[in-house]
C-alpha cells in the first residue's frame, strides 16, 4: 500500500476533534489495508514503528531531521531554520520546504509502507562510526520519495511527535468496528491489549484469526501485561 493512502487518512484525524468521526475514519481507512500490513498501519496510525513497550528509538534529534529536510529540498539548513522558527513545528516545516521540491527530485517510485517500515527500522538500528550520517540519508530518500504532504507527517513520526489525538483506544475501537462491525467488542480487544499491550499484535490475531483467538491471548515471558 501507497504510504500517501495513510498520509491522507492522518490529514483528516488531524483536522478532526471528534472521538467518534475519528474511529469512523479510521475504521474505513482499516477496512482497505491488506492484512499483512494491518499490524505495520496500527504502530504507524500511533505514530511508533513497533510496540511501545519495545522502547525502540531511531535516534534522530530535530537537528538532524532539519539538515535531511534541508538536503532533500535541496536548499540552505539556514533557511529550513528560519521557517522552523517561524513554523514552530518540524512537520509543517518540512511540508513547506519540500513543496517547493525542485523537479529533479521528484520521486520516481512511490514510497510504499512496507518500504517506508524497513528504512525507518534501518534507522533505529544503525550505530556506530558515522551513524549520524546513514540516519541522515536514509531519512532523505524518503523525503525525497513522499509528497510535500508525506514529509510533514514522516518527519513528525521520526521525533515521535505525530500529533492527531489518536490514542491506543482509538485504534482499538477502530479495529472491532473494522473486523467484527461492532464497537461493544472493543471490550474483548481491549481486554486482549492489557494481556498483551502490542497493538499491532492484537490488530494481525483479530485481523487474520478472529475474536475467538483474541480472546486464548497469553501472557508471554519478556512482554508486560497492564494491570
Amino acid at each position: 500500500m501507497d504510504f500517501q493512502k495513510l498520509v491522507e487518512v492522518y490529514d483528516e484525524l488531524e483536522k478532526t476533534a471528534s472521538g467518534n468521526s475519528m474511529r469512523e475514519i479510521l475504521s474505513t481507512f482499516l477496512k482497505k489495508v491488506p492484512l499483512e500490513e494491518i499490524a505495520t498501519v496500527s504502530y504507524l496510525t500511533l505514530g511508533r514503528i513497533t510496540s511501545e513497550f519495545e522502547g525502540v528509538d531511531l535516534g534522530m534529534a530535530e537537528k538532524s531531521v532539519l539538515k535531511a529536510i534541508a538536503k532533500a529540498g535541496a536548499v540552505e539548513l539556514s533557511i529550513v531554520s528560519k521557517i522552523m522558527q517561524k513554523k514552530g513545528d518540524v512537520g509543517l516545516t518540512a511540508e513547506e520546504v519540500l513543496q517547493k521540491k525542485p523537479r529533479t527530485l521528484l520521486p520516481v517510485d512511490k514510497l510504499t509502507i512496507k518500504d517506508l517500515i524497513e528504512k525507518l527500522h534501518k534507522i533505529a538500528q544503525t550505530s556506530g562510526s558515522g551513524s549520524q550520517d546513514t540516519k541522515n540519508n536514509i531519512l532523505v530518500s524518503l523525503l525525497q520519495r513522499t509528497s510535500a504532504q508525506g514529509a510533514k507527517y514522516l518527519s513528525r513520526i521520526v521525533l515521535g511527535t505525530l500529533r492527531m489525538g489518536v490514542g491506543n483506544m482509538t485504534v482499538l475501537d477502530a479495529l472491532a468496528i473494522t473486523f467484527t462491525g461492532e464497537k461493544k467488542n472493543k471490550e474483548i480487544l481491549e481486554t486482549a491489549y492489557n494481556i498483551c499491550p502490542d497493538v499491532g499484535i492484537i490488530a494481525e490475531t483479530i485481523a487474520k484469526k478472529g475474536l475467538p483467538a483474541l480472546e486464548k491471548i497469553e501472557v508471554h515471558v519478556g512482554r508486560p501485561i497492564k494491570m
